[in-house]
C-alpha cells in the first residue's frame, strides 16, 4: 500500500470560509463523530451534504443527503438517505454511459437504469419532492428538514430529524483546532483536481428533542471536478476508497487515505497527513498495511473490508483499527449504491509508544454494479464452501450416521466415498454456473428475509439436485463431455453414476430436517415441494427421452408449431421445474402471500425456460466455452427448441438437407455433416430470434414480479442475474 508523495498542503487558521464554490461541479460538507446525552446515551453521527453539477449543465444542480447514527451499546444504525429531483435527472442522462464505459454489458446496464427510473430507488432512498434551498455566497443550505449554516468565522449551525424516531437535533459546531488546507488533491493523478479543508477536532453542543447533548466531529468540505465520480482514463474504472480519520487519546490526529481502483481493487496513491499538537501538520509519503477482516451486507451483498491495519514507517506507526459494529452501510441513490461510514478504535503504536484512541473509516466503491461479476463470483465460493461442509470429499463414520442413523452392522465408509461422494466430486470440482443459488439467495432477499439462516438449504438443494440430474442426463442423453472433461458415467460406470445422481437428488433433503429456523410445519411443505419438483422434472426427461422418437418421422416437419409447444412445456417440466420449486421453497420461508408466491415461481419458471432456450443456442455458438462439444445436439439428434425453430424458418431445401443430416444413420455420420447443420442452423436466423424471444419471455415476467416485490437492492441484482444468464455471460 506504496504511493507517491501526497501534494502541498498547509495549515490555515482556526477560522475558515465554509461558503460555496459555485463554479466547482462536485462539493460537499461532511462531518461525522459523535453525541451523548443522558437519556439518548452515546451515538455516532455522520453527515453528507453533496452537491453535483451533471455534466450536461441542466441549470440546476443535484443534491443528496446522508445521516447515519449508529448506537454502538445496541449496535443498530438509523439512516436518512434523500436525493433531489435533479439528482434522478442526471442519473437518467448519464448512468447508462458510464456503466457501459465502466465495462458492464449492454444489456445489464440498461436493465439497471430502466429499473431505478421505472421502480425508484430502494428503500430508505427517497428522492425528496421540494429540492433544495441552497444560498450561492455562503453556506445556508436546507433540504426538507436538514439545515446547516455557518453563522460565524468559529461557528457552524446544524438541525435535523433523527433517524428512526423523529427527535429534532440542533447542534452548534465549534472547531478546537486549525483547519487544515490542500488545494491540489489529484494533481498527479487522471481523476481530476479537488481541494480540501479539514477540521479534525469540532465541538459539538446542542440539544436532541430538547435533551443537552455534547460531543465531538471531524469536519470536512471539499470541492472540483466530477472525476472521482466517473470511469476515468482508458481503462473506465471506477475510483474508490478508504479514508481513515483518527482523534488519539493524546490528542494528536492522524488522516490517512488510500485510492483504490474498483475493478482491480489495486491500490493507488496513498498518503497521510500527521497532526501534532502545536505543530503545522505533516505530510507522510508512504503508507502501508492492508484490510484485516471483511463485512458483507445483507442489503447490497457488498464486501466490505471494516478492519484494517496501518503501517507509517516515517511515524514509526503500526495501527490497527477495529470496528465498533460492521452494519455502517448508508445507501445512496445511482451508481455508488452504498457507502460504509463506520466508527471505532484505534490501537497499536505510533513514535515508538503505544497509541489509542477514536477513528472513522470511509469505505466508497465497494457496491458499484460494475462489481457485479465480484458479487457474483464470491457468492459461488460461498456456495463451494457450503456444499464442501454439507457433502465432504471423504465420507467417514459420524456422517453417515448423520445421513442414515445408527448402522445394525457396518458402514462400509470407503465404498460409499467412491461411489457416493467421489463421483460427485469429480463433477462438482468442475465449477459451474451457480446461478439457481445465487438466484435463491438475491430473491430470499427480495422477498425481505435474512439470507444467512437459510443459505444452506438455498445453495446445496439446488446444487446437488442440479450436479445429479447432470450425471443421469449425460447417461440418457449419452453425452460424453461435461464441464469441460468426460462425463461422470465414462469414468465410473453407468451403474455407479445412476446410483450417484440418484443419491444426490435426495441427500440435500438433510438440510430441511436440520435447519433449526424451520418449523415442522414449514418442513412439510418443503417436502411437499420437492415430491412436485421430481414428479415434474421426471415428467419432463420423459417428454425430453421421446424426442429422440421424432427423429425420422415424417409427421414432425408438419407439425412443427405442435412440436414447438411440446418443447417448451418439457422445458418448463424439466429445466424450470428445479428453480420454480425453490421459490417456492422461499416464499414460504419468507411468508408471501399467495399472488406473491404465484408470480415469483412463475417468474422462475420463465426464468429457466429462457436459460434453457440461451442454453440451446449456446450449442452452435459457444460449445467449447461451455465445457461442450459445438453441434453436440446435431451428433445426438436432439430436436431441441433451437432446431425446430431452424427446421421451421430454412427454405424448404435447407429444411430438407438439415432433416436429412439429423436423420443420418449414426454410423455413416461424420464431422463436415454436423458443421454442414450448424451453419444451416445459423443461416436460418433462429439463433437470435430464439434469444430475442427469451429476453421478451423474461421482461414480461420481470413486469408482472415488479409489481409484487418492492424496490431493493437485491431486486436490481436478480434482475442484472437473469439479463447475464440470457447475454450467455453466465
Amino acid at each position: 500500500m506504496n504511493a507517491a508523495p501526497p501534494p502541498a498542503a498547509a495549515a490555515a487558521a482556526i477560522h475558515l470560509d465554509l461558503s460555496p464554490h459555485a463554479e466547482a461541479d462536485t462539493e460537499w460538507w461532511y462531518c461525522q463523530g459523535g453525541f451523548e446525552g443522558a437519556s439518548t446515551g452515546r451515538r455516532n453521527l455522520v453527515l453528507l451534504l453533496f452537491r453535483r453539477r451533471g455534466r450536461r449543465d441542466t441549470g440546476k444542480d443535484g443534491w443528496f443527503l446522508l445521516i447515519s447514527v449508529t448506537d454502538p451499546a445496541a449496535g443498530t444504525q438509523r439512516v436518512t438517505s434523500l436525493a433531489t429531483p435533479e439528482m434522478a435527472d442526471a442519473f437518467g442522462r448519464e448512468a447508462l454511459a458510464d456503466l457501459l464505459e465502466g465495462g458492464v454489458p449492454k444489456a445489464m446496464a440498461e436493465a439497471y437504469v430502466d429499473e431505478i427510473l421505472a421502480c425508484g430507488p430502494a428503500a430508505p432512498i427517497v428522492v425528496s419532492a421540494t429540492g433544495v434551498e441552497a444560498s450561492p455566497t455562503v453556506l445556508d443550505h436546507r433540504l426538507e428538514g436538514f439545515a446547516i449554516r455557518q453563522s460565524g468565522p468559529d461557528r457552524i449551525d446544524v438541525g435535523f430529524d433523527l433517524p428512526g424516531d423523529g427527535r429534532r437535533c440542533l447542534f452548534a459546531l465549534t472547531p478546537v483546532t486549525r483547519w487544515f488546507r490542500d488545494s491540489r488533491i489529484g494533481a498527479e493523478g487522471s481523476v481530476g483536481l479537488m481541494e480540501y479543508a479539514s477540521c479534525p477536532r469540532v465541538a459539538l453542543a446542542g440539544d436532541v428533542g430538547g435533551e443537552p447533548v455534547t460531543g465531538r466531529v471531524w469536519f470536512d468540505h471539499q470541492w472540483g471536478g466530477h472525476g472521482w465520480f466517473e470511469p476515468h482514463g482508458e481503462s473506465g474504472h471506477m475510483l474508490g476508497w478508504a479514508w481513515l480519520a483518527i482523534n488519539l487519546d493524546d490528542g494528536n490526529d492522524l488522516l490517512v487515505s488510500v485510492a483504490i481502483d474498483m475493478t482491480t481493487r489495486e491500490i493507488g496513491k496513498a498518503g497521510a497527513v500527521w497532526f501534532e499538537k502545536g505543530v503545522e501538520p505533516r505530510l507522510v509519503e508512504t503508507v502501508g498495511g492492508g484490510e484485516l477482516r471483511r463485512w458483507r451486507s445483507e442489503r447490497t451483498h457488498a464486501d466490505y473490508p471494516v478492519s484494517w491495519r496501518i503501517v507509517i514507517p516515517e511515524l514509526d506507526a503500526d495501527l490497527v483499527f477495529s470496528p465498533a459494529q460492521d452494519n455502517c452501510e448508508i445507501p445512496i441513490y445511482g451508481i455508488p449504491t452504498a457507502v460504509w461510514e463506520g466508527a471505532g478504535t484505534i490501537g497499536g503504536t505510533l513514535c515508538g509508544r503505544p497509541a489509542a484512541g477514536r477513528a472513522h473509516l470511509e469505505l466508497y466503491g465497494y457496491a458499484f454494479p460494475t462489481d457485479f461479476d465480484r458479487f457474483r463470483d464470491a457468492w459461488i465460493d460461498r456456495i463451494d464452501a457450503l456444499i464442501a461442509g454439507f457433502l465432504p470429499r471423504r465420507l467417514d463414520d459420524d456422517w453417515l450416521r448423520a445421513a442414515a442413523g445408527v448402522p445394525r452392522g457396518r458402514y462400509d465408509a470407503d465404498a460409499l466415498t467412491r461411489l457416493v461422494s467421489t463421483p460427485a466430486w469429480t463433477l462438482l470440482e468442475r465449477g459451474g454456473k451457480h446461478w439457481r443459488s445465487v438466484f435463491g439467495i438475491l430473491m430470499l432477499s427480495a422477498l425481505g428475509s435474512p439470507v444467512e439462516p437459510y443459505e444452506e438449504l438455498v445453495t446445496v438443494i439446488p446444487e446437488l439436485l442440479h450436479a445429479g440430474s447432470l450425471m443421469i442426463d449425460d447417461i440418457e442423453d449419452r453425452s460424453v463431455l461435461r464441464r469441460g472433461g468426460p462425463a461422470i458415467h465414462t469414468i465410473f460406470g453407468e451403474p455407479a453414476t445412476i446410483n450417484a445422481g440418484n443419491a444426490l437428488y435426495f441427500l440435500p433433503l438433510l438440510t430441511v430436517a436440520r435447519n433449526p429456523n424451520l418449523d415442522a410445519a414449514q418442513r412439510e411443505a418443503i417436502y411437499r415441494i420437492s415430491f412436485d419438483l421430481f414428479v415434474r422434472a421426471h415428467l419432463g426427461q420423459a417428454q425430453d427421452l421421446d424426442t429422440e422418437r421424432w427423429v425420422g418421422d415424417a409427421a414432425v416437419l408438419a407439425d412443427l408449431d405442435g412440436r414447438l409447444d411440446v418443447s417448451l412445456q418439457t422445458y418448463a417440466l424439466k429445466t424450470a421445474a428445479p428453480i420454480r420449486a425453490l421459490t417456492g421453497v422461499l416464499c414460504m420461508i419468507a411468508a408471501a402471500d399467495e399472488r406473491t408466491t404465484e408470480v415469483c415461481m412463475r417468474y422462475a419458471e420463465t426464468a429457466g425456460i429462457a436459460y434453457q432456450i440461451v442454453d440451446d443456442t449456446n450449442n452452435f455458438t459457444g460449445g467449447a466455452k461451455w465445457g461442450k462439444e459445438t453441434g453436440e445436439d446435431i451428433r445426438e439428434r436432439r430436436l431441441t427448441y433451437v432446431v425446430l425453430r431452424a427446421l421451421k424458418a430454412l427454405p424448404a431445401a435447407g429444411r430438407d438437407r438439415l432433416w436429412a443430416i439429423l436423420c443420418a444413420d449414426p454410423a455413416s455420420f461424420t464431422a463436415d455433416m454436423q458443421a454442414e447443420a450448424c451453419r444451416l442452423v445459423e443461416q436460418s436466423g433462429v439463433i437470435e430470434r430464439c434469444r430475442e424471444e427469451a429476453r421478451a419471455m423474461i421482461g414480461d415476467a420481470w413486469t408482472e414480479l415488479s409489481d409484487v416485490l418492492p424496490p431493493s437492492h437485491s431486486k436490481l441484482l436478480l434482475r442484472l442475474l437473469v439479463e447475464q444468464i440470457l447475454e450467455g455471460a453466465s
